[in-house]
C-alpha cells in the first residue's frame, strides 16, 4: 500500500498558464485551443500569389519507396510548399477560441518573410476568421540545426531575427504584432539567447514567449512500417525518465520568467519522427503525456504544443477517413477518429480545470510507480491527480497487479470526494480506452455512455490497477 501525506499548499508555487477556459457542452473542462502552424515544413513554405481558389497551396514530397523501410515515409513531411493567400485563410476553419502561432520561413530572405506575415495578418482580418486570434509571429524553426554559413550561431541569428522584425515593420508598419522566439532543437538554450540581450534590443517589446523543442525520447524505435513495439512502453511510461528529460527545462522557464515572458515547449511528443507504433498510437502515449504535462508545468513550463499530422502514430487524432488504428495501415472503411493521446488531453483539461490561476504541485510519494500531484486554485486544494506506472502491456503475464493507494489526511477532512479513472486493457491498446466510463472512439469525436463518478473510501483507500490514472475532486 501506498500512503500519501502531507497534503499543504506549496511553499514555492509554480503557476500554470490556463488560457480562456469554458465547460463543454458534455460537463469536460475545455480550454480555448493554441495551435502552432509550423515545424520542418514552414521553413519549405513560398508564397506564390497566383494560386487562387480552393486549395490554394501546393505539396511537393518526396517519392515514397518501396519497400517502405519507416512509417515517415509513407506520410513525409513536404519539401515544398506553394502557397497562395487561401493557405493562410484555413486558420478560420478551426474552432472558434482558437489561438495561433504561425511559422514563418527563414531560411529565405526577409522579404519573402515580409509577404508571409502580409498573408497571415490579412487572413486573420478576414471575417471569416472572426473567432480565432493570432498570437504570435515564429520566425524559423529549429535554427540551431540549420546551416546558414560559416558564422552561424546564436548571435547571428539574434541578428537574423531583428533584421527580419526591422524588415516587417518598414513594408508592414509596426501594428503591435507579437513573436515567439526560440523553437530551438536542443544545441542552443533559452539561457543563451537571451544572454544575447535581445530582450534589450528594439524587438524585445513586442516577444511574448520563448520556446525549445523537446521529445522523450529518440526515433531509433520506429525502424519499419510493419513492427510494433510494446516492449518500448516501459521507456516511456516511466517516472524517473520523465523527470530526468525534463529538469533540464527548469533553467530556461527561470531564465524567461527573469525576463518576463512565458517560456513553453513549443514542439514536443513522446518518440520523435512521428512516434513509435505500438506505443504512440497507444493507451501508453494517454498515460505518459498526463505525468510528462502535469510534471512540466509543476516546474514553470507555461505551455506544450503536442506534435502530430496525418499519419503520424503520435497524434491525437486521426482527421482524414482510410487510415486505421495502426496508422501505417490502409482501410477503405475506416473513418477519421480519435488515437489514445486524445485521452490524455481529456484528463488534463479535467485536471487543470477552468478557473484560470491553477497552480501544480508534486507530492513525494516514495515509490517509483506512483506519482501524485495536487491541483490547488489559488489557496485551495480542489484535485489530486495519481498515476500508477506499472508497465502492463500486452507482453505481461499473469493477473494485474492492482496498488491501494491511501490518503489518510483526505479520509479525516473530506469525505464527499469522488474520482474519475483513465481505463484500458493494457498500456498497447490502441482502442477501448475510457474516460470516467465514457468513450469518444466514434464519428464525431463526441463522448458517449454516462460519467462514472466513484466514491473514496472511508478509510481514504483508492485501489488502482498498474498503469492507470485517477482524478480526485475535493
Amino acid at each position: 500500500m501506498a500512503r500519501l501525506g502531507g497534503q499543504r499548499h506549496p511553499q514555492e508555487r509554480v503557476y500554470l498558464y490556463v488560457a480562456k477556459q469554458s465547460q463543454g457542452e458534455d460537463g469536460h473542462c475545455t480550454k480555448d485551443q493554441s495551435d502552432r502552424v509550423g515545424g520542418d515544413t514552414q521553413d519549405a513554405i513560398h508564397y506564390d500569389p497566383s494560386l487562387t481558389g480552393s486549395p490554394g497551396y501546393y505539396d511537393v514530397f518526396a517519392p515514397i519507396p518501396t519497400p517502405l523501410p519507416i512509417t515517415t515515409d509513407l506520410f513525409p513531411e513536404a519539401s515544398f510548399v506553394g502557397a497562395g493567400p487561401d493557405f493562410w485563410l484555413s486558420s478560420c476553419n478551426l474552432p472558434a477560441g482558437t489561438v495561433f502561432t504561425w511559422g514563418v520561413n527563414f531560411l529565405t530572405n526577409a522579404s519573402e518573410g515580409v509577404a508571409q506575415v502580409r498573408e497571415i495578418e490579412s487572413a486573420f482580418a478576414n471575417s471569416r476568421c472572426k473567432d480565432v486570434t493570432l498570437y504570435n509571429i515564429e520566425l524559423g524553426n529549429e535554427m540551431d540545426v540549420q546551416d546558414l554559413g560559416d558564422h552561424w550561431g546564436i548571435w547571428a541569428y539574434k541578428a537574423r531575427q531583428i533584421e527580419f522584425f526591422n524588415m516587417i515593420n518598414k513594408e508592414l508598419k509596426n501594428n503591435g504584432r507579437q513573436y515567439r522566439i526560440g523553437d530551438f532543437a536542443g544545441d542552443w538554450t533559452s539561457e543563451q539567447l537571451l544572454a544575447t540581450n535581445i530582450m534589450e534590443s528594439p524587438m524585445g517589446n513586442f516577444i511574448n514567449s520563448i520556446s525549445e523543442h523537446h521529445y522523450q525520447t529518440g526515433s531509433q524505435y520506429n525502424l519499419t512500417s510493419i513492427s510494433v513495439y510494446a516492449e518500448n512502453a516501459e521507456d516511456l511510461v516511466n517516472k524517473a525518465n520523465i523527470r530526468s528529460n525534463l529538469a533540464q527545462y527548469s533553467a530556461s522557464a527561470h531564465y524567461a520568467q527573469s525576463a518576463g515572458i512565458p517560456f513553453v515547449l513549443g514542439e514536443t511528443n513522446s518518440f520523435s519522427g512521428h512516434g513509435s507504433p505500438g506505443v504512440s498510437n497507444a493507451a501508453s502515449e494517454a498515460l505518459w503525456m498526463i505525468d510528462y504535462s502535469l510534471q512540466a508545468a509543476s516546474i514553470g513550463v507555461t505551455g506544450l504544443y503536442f506534435h502530430q499530422g496525418v499519419g503520424y502514430n503520435y497524434s491525437a487524432w486521426e482527421p482524414i477517413n482510410h487510415i486505421g488504428g495502426n496508422v501505417y495501415d490502409y482501410e477503405p472503411s475506416a473513418k477519421r477518429h480519435v488515437l489514445p493521446l486524445y485521452y490524455g488531453y481529456l484528463v488534463v483539461a479535467d485536471a487543470v480545470g477552468n478557473a484560470g490561476n491553477t497552480y501544480i504541485n508534486e507530492l513525494y510519494t516514495g515509490n517509483d510507480n506512483l506519482t501524485a500531484y495536487q491541483i490547488w486554485e489559488g489557496k485551495d486544494l480542489k484535485r489530486i491527480m495519481l498515476l500508477n506506472e506499472q508497465t502492463w502491456t500486452e507482453l505481461s503475464e499473469g493477473t494485474r497487479p492492482v496498488m491501494s493507494v491511501n490518503l489518510p489526511n483526505l479520509a479525516a477532512s473530506n469525505t464527499k470526494a469522488t474520482y474519475k479513472r483513465l481505463e484500458f486493457e493494457s498500456l498497447s491498446a490502441l482502442s477501448g480506452l475510457t474516460w470516467g466510463g465514457q468513450s469518444w472512439e466514434n464519428y464525431e469525436g463526441k463522448p458517449t455512455g454516462k460519467v462514472n463518478m466513484e466514491k473514496v473510501g472511508s478509510d481514504g483507500t483508492i485501489p488502482m490497477n498498474a498503469s492507470s490514472a485517477v482524478l480526485i475532486y475535493l
